[in-house]
């Protein structure tokens, strides 16, 4: 019944719908229809309007003409009398430029005469001038010439006594240097094998551990064989599925770690020890940062170095 009832208004509300949708199509015609004939009322009008206009414009420009063509003629007559005016000017002004240009060039024949003149005594003044100073110039260079003579020879024995203190200055550097060096190799040589003894102790010590390590971790595995007889709850088995097997073997990773890093000690990265032990590095990188807690390795930027003053 319900669904009957929700039908029959469906079918009210879109027979309704319907005469509603006829009535505004009945509306949007009528009101097309009415804004077509404003259109053509406005087309006709403004060609009306565009008739009238063009006979006003055709009736101002016959009655205009005349009047256009006596503006031009007055304006050629005025025309013409400017440019009458402007040629008496320009032949006036030429005249007065020439009779002015004339008396220029006396002027200036006066004065370049007039500076050739003061330019002739200035020449005189100094060829006279440069000889009274050559003549000065040479006097004062044959008068020093024998101090400079002496000075030069002051100079050579100068030099002479310098080179031969650098000379012996660098004699007694190279011996210096050489004493150095032949300390500095056997300090060297003291410190490698002082290295490499400490190396070999430490190497040891690393072993015992790593022997310690495995006897302690059988004895762990072996306590965890004889515990596994009774079946753990689910708890424990989610926990022990969530632990990584590398923290059981964190021990035997930190000996191996710190033997290939005091096997470089000219340092080495991490990457390149994961590489050759065939670890991720993730790993190691947990384990280099508990040996940096314990100061069992050192690290310069990207590179691990062993602790050799431990």
């Amino acid at each position: 019944m319900a669904i009957a009832s929700s039908m029959r208004e469906l079918t009210q509300d879109i027979a309704s719908s319907h005469e509603d949708r006829m009535k505004t199509v009945g509306q949007i015609k009528e009101e097309t229809e009415r804004l077509s004939r404003d259109t053509r009322n406005l087309i006709k009008s403004l060609q009306s309007s565009r008739s009238e206009t063009g006979r006003q414009l055709g009736e101002d420009l016959s009655c205009n003409r005349a009047a256009r063509i006596s503006a031009v003629k007055k304006m050629r007559s005025d025309v013409q009398g400017i440019m009458t005016d402007l040629q008496a000017s320009r032949i006036k002004e030429s005249a007065q430029l020439r009779k002015e240009f004339a008396q220029g060039v006396d002027d200036r024949r006066a004065s370049v005469h007039a500076t050739l003149g003061d330019t002739r005594q200035t020449v005189s003044a100094l060829q006279s001038q440069r000889q009274e100073s050559g003549a000065k110039l040479r006097q004062e260079l044959a008068e020093s010439r024998a101090d400079r003579e002496s000075a030069a020879g002051t100079l050579i024995q100068a030099a002479r006594y310098l080179v031969r203190d650098l000379d012996k200055s660098r004699q007694d550097m190279g011996k210096k240097l050489r004493e150095y060096l032949a300390r500095s190799s056997a300090d060297r040589e003291s410190k490698v094998k002082e290295m490499h003894d400490e190396f070999r102790r430490f190497r040891a010590e690393v072993r015992s551990d790593m022997d310690q390590a495995r006897i302690a971790w059988q004895e762990l595995i072996g306590g965890t064989r004889l515990s596994t007889m009774a079946p753990p709850p689910e708890s424990t088995k989610r926990k022990a599925k969530g632990i990584p097997r590398i923290e059981e073997e964190t021990p035997a990773l930190e000996a191996k770690l710190i033997l290939a890093i005091w096997e470089h000690p000219e340092g080495i990265t991490l990457a390149e020890v994961a590489k050759n032990l065939d670890v991720a590095p993730i790993v190691l990188g947990r384990v280099s940062r508990t040996l940096l807690d314990k100061a069992k390795i050192r690290k310069e930027g990207k590179l691990y170095f062993p602790m050799t003053g431990e």
